[in-house]
């Protein structure tokens, strides 16, 4: 084989910068959309935070109300066993969820992680490949 032509080499340069660019390029959109993923997941955890917020303080005051239509006071007793059995519920409730968000927030980081990876590995064959095809070309005579 003969010594390879500086409009080829350049050709081959230039595709590989491309083919490059594409990559990155896709990289940066797979971590955005993972973004905008996150950021769904967490205004619909926050939205479901407060209707759970919400339906405590209902059950609160649905509970006070009927200690108080019973002539059993509010506070003090059985009325704040129970009202504090409410809270506890919601409490372990809340401590369960944030255990399975951070669990599910993982698990994406993960998932965008390995396809990073991919990515990378598809670009360093790639260029390998690429490199393969030149470097007999550019070394001989």
């Amino acid at each position: 084989m003969g010594t390879i032509d500086p409009i080829t080499l350049a050709i081959m340069a230039a595709s590989a910068v491309e083919a490059k660019g594409a990559q990155s390029k896709a990289a940066s959109s797979a971590r955005r959309q993972q973004e905008i993923q996150n950021q769904q997941l967490k205004i619909q955890r926050d939205a479901e935070e407060r209707k759970r917020k919400a339906a405590l303080k209902k059950d609160l005051a649905a509970s006070r109300a009927r200690f108080g239509s019973s002539g059993v006071g509010s506070t003090g007793g059985s009325a704040d066993a129970v009202l504090e059995g409410l809270t506890k519920k919601y409490n372990d409730n809340e401590v369960d969820l944030a255990a399975m968000d951070n669990l599910s927030w993982q698990s994406a980081n993960e998932s965008r992680n390995a396809s990073l990876l991919s990515q990378d590995s598809a670009a360093f064959q790639s260029n390998l490949s690429l490199l393969k095809k030149v470097a007999p070309l550019i070394g001989t005579k």
